[in-house]
């Protein structure tokens, strides 16, 4: 119950700055994708996929501010609450937090709009050039206009590489430059992390039938089914289990990568061990036992990398923080996830579940699921209408549900956040106690008379 009175406390303080922020967000990422269809119509929509980063980009600032504006009831000795510090950290999780986006397909809402936005445009403008009667005229001007919805891959190609040797060389002089260029640079890591993970990929890689048509994927299946029809009722239950265990893993991952957002927002707090982790997943016995057993490894692993040149040694860290080092927020907070046990994450994660089912717009991308109780409710409310009534206030009504559910789901993670830390902190004090606190068993003083 702790972390439901947690969810409380943070809402009834804060409910109307999350509201605002919300709505702000809101507002800033529509004016967005505007501008980029525009853009797009006018140019190319290659030269709007510059400006559809914004969009992604301004879901995610939205989402850390309503967990940065909660930060000081959870952490009330932090001292760095300032705009510079927020940006600071944004800039260091963006890349880890815009995977999270990317993985749950939140870019694709505003995606669908603009890609809607832009061929309803260059439709309207055949339109006004040429009569709809005229099909020859409407074919030739379909062909030229075919050239701003699929880029010429040269031109691909080279926007892909100049962002990513912009990063590099604003990467190298990330500690030279000043603090006014962080909303740049926070632009251009947006930018390469959208274009080469989802533009790009979508010319290289092409549809998904595309790639199920390929060889490598035709073999893989064919191969599948061939062992499957050997092993009888033994493939039926393993076709059974993965069918029902799908939604089931969906619904466990949902919670927990809203979680590593909030770690992320809150990663300089975070003062959890892979040791209290270890514990609480295998019980203090079992984890006694872990540890003697690969005690001896891992001694000889690290005797080995002691032996190593130091120089060698550091260009491998440097390597591996360039690669990984980004993502090490990420471990962390599943590491306190970890650490806090298995009953208090099902409780958040049926929190979280029944939040979902009351609006799941902004949980996850999914055109086939995007009405929950609440929009059934507002549907059962107002009675039937026609469609374009619905059409025309499907935008106010979602919003509306949007700044009602959201705030309250940013305080339910935050508030398991601070449930998680303060756990934390118990295990830590409980074990400075038991250091520190004679055994009375082992006690050999003589007592006073």
């Amino acid at each position: 119950m702790e972390i439901l009175k947690n969810t409380f406390f943070l809402y009834r303080r804060c409910f109307l700055q999350l509201i605002a922020i919300y709505l702000v967000g809101w507002l800033v990422r529509y004016g967005i994708v505007q501008l980029a269809v525009a853009v797009a119509v006018k140019h190319g929509m290659i030269w709007g996929n510059f400006l559809l980063p914004l969009s992604p980009l301004t879901m995610l600032l939205t989402y850390l501010g309503m967990f940065w504006v909660l930060r000081p009831y959870i952490f009330p000795d932090a001292t760095d609450t300032g705009v510079q510090t927020f940006l600071n950290t944004a800039l260091q999780t963006v890349l880890p937090a815009f995977a999270i986006l990317v993985l749950w397909k939140l870019h694709l809402h505003d995606e669908r709009d603009y890609q809607f936005g832009t061929r309803l445009g260059l439709k309207d403008l055949r339109n006004a050039a040429v009569l709809p009667t005229n099909t020859e005229a409407m074919r030739t001007l379909r062909a030229e206009q075919d050239h701003l919805i699929h880029p010429n891959a040269t031109t691909l190609l080279l926007i892909v590489l100049g962002l990513l040797v912009i990063r590099r060389l604003l990467t190298v002089l990330a500690t030279r430059l000043p603090t006014w260029t962080i909303p740049a640079r926070l632009y251009v890591e947006a930018t390469w992390v959208y274009i080469v993970s989802v533009a790009s990929a979508a010319a290289i890689f092409a549809s998904p039938e595309w790639i199920s048509e390929r060889k490598v994927v035709a073999w893989y299946r064919h191969q599948k089914q061939i062992v499957f029809d050997h092993l009888g009722p033994i493939a039926d239950a393993i076709n059974w289990i993965s069918d029902h265990t799908a939604d089931a893993s969906l619904a466990l991952l949902a919670p927990l990568s809203w979680f590593v957002i909030a770690g992320l927002a809150y990663s300089q707090e975070n003062t959890s061990t892979w040791a209290d982790a270890s514990r609480a997943v295998l019980g203090q016995t079992r984890y006694e036992q872990v540890v003697r057993v690969a005690r001896k490894p891992m001694d000889t692993v690290t005797s080995r990398w002691q032996s190593l040149p130091s120089s060698l040694r550091a260009r491998s860290e440097e390597f591996r923080s360039g690669i990984l080092g980004t993502f090490d927020h990420v471990r962390d907070a599943l590491r306190l996830a970890l650490q806090t046990g298995a009953l208090p994450f099902a409780f958040y994660t049926t929190l979280f579940a029944i939040l979902v089912l009351l609006y799941p717009t902004d949980t996850f991308f999914n055109p086939q699921i995007t009405d929950g109780i609440l929009w059934r409710g507002f549907a059962y409310l107002f009675g039937p209408h026609e469609w374009m009534w619905w059409t025309a206030r499907e935008g106010t009504i979602r919003l509306f549900l949007g700044a009602l559910i959201e705030p309250i789901r940013i305080c339910l993670v935050a508030g398991m956040f601070w449930y998680c830390v303060e756990r934390t902190r118990q295990l830590s004090v409980n074990r400075a106690i038991n250091l520190i606190r004679p055994d009375p068993l082992n006690d050999t003083s003589t007592p006073l008379s």
